[in-house]
């Protein structure tokens, strides 16, 4: 079976000012896409891929959950196409919202930070109880830490701290250079202590993941539908899926960014 990624930047609007946010903290003006451009845009990859399963992964600036209408198609295109998966990454505060995908057998991902959620995303006891309430109804959902230079040290805490809300599978990544370390030199972290946390995470019975993606999947294998419907390989800006750009993607990791410059190319 070939999977297809087809990814939805649903809306710039966020509930939270995560201290690592690439857009600000819900200060995008990125508008809401419309579900005239969510279909547009998967009958575009359909055409393209007629016989593929097509993974509908709702992500990027903002929270998708904010944009409810733009849930509604994708999953009415789930419901009509056998054919594809729904995939969501959510801050975990529309509780309601989170536990109605899980019933409709959305694989979700929960951004949570541990014990230093409170400081980095913040709303922290909603979230804790979010998971919670996933973990008992056994929904397909996994955790994703994102971890700072000075969380890391702590990261055994907010592995023992999330085992205790029920978690069973976890990812682990460090920061982008974005929001307050836009200035620093995050990508730099001890590897040493990174590998004995994922040793620690399945002493105690996780399923850890470690994520350091050193290429933008979207823009080297994946496709993103603009608020337009139209396709691109990049939801900042529209760049067609082109073989070139896609070779210019895995050169550079991204098709934008020099993440160890911290340059936005002009494209």
């Amino acid at each position: 079976m070939k999977y297809v990624q087809l990814s939805f930047n649903l809306t710039g609007r966020c509930n939270l000012s995560c201290a690592y946010c690439a857009v600000n903290g819900g200060e995008s003006k990125t508008p809401d896409t419309k579900p005239k451009a969510i279909i547009k845009g998967y009958r575009k990859i359909r055409k393209m891929h007629p016989s593929a399963c097509i993974d509908l992964n709702c992500m990027g600036e903002g929270e998708p959950l904010l944009n409810w209408e733009g849930i509604e198609t994708i999953d009415n295109i789930k419901r009509d196409d056998k054919n594809t998966r729904c995939f969501i990454t959510t801050n975990g505060t529309q509780q309601k919202r989170v536990l109605e995908l899980a019933r409709r057998n959305w694989i979700i991902t929960v951004s949570y930070d541990g014990v230093h959620n409170e400081s980095l995303r913040g709303q922290s006891e909603i979230v804790q109880n979010t998971i919670n309430t996933l973990a008992k109804t056994n929904a397909d959902f996994l955790v994703r830490i994102t971890f700072a230079p000075e969380s890391l040290s702590s990261l055994e805490d907010s592995l023992d701290n999330v085992k205790q809300l029920g978690v069973e599978y976890v990812v682990l990544g460090p920061v982008f250079p974005f929001g307050k370390y836009r200035a620093k030199e995050v990508m730099h972290f001890d590897i040493n202590k990174l590998y004995e946390s994922i040793t620690y995470a399945e002493k105690i019975g996780l399923k850890a993941i470690l994520s350091i993606q050193e290429q933008c999947t979207l823009a080297t294998k994946g496709y993103y539908a603009m608020p337009d419907g139209n396709i691109s390989i990049c939801y900042v800006k529209f760049i067609k899926p082109t073989i070139q750009n896609r070779k210019k993607a895995e050169i550079r990791g991204c098709i934008l960014y020099d993440y160890n410059n911290l340059i936005k190319e002009e494209y």
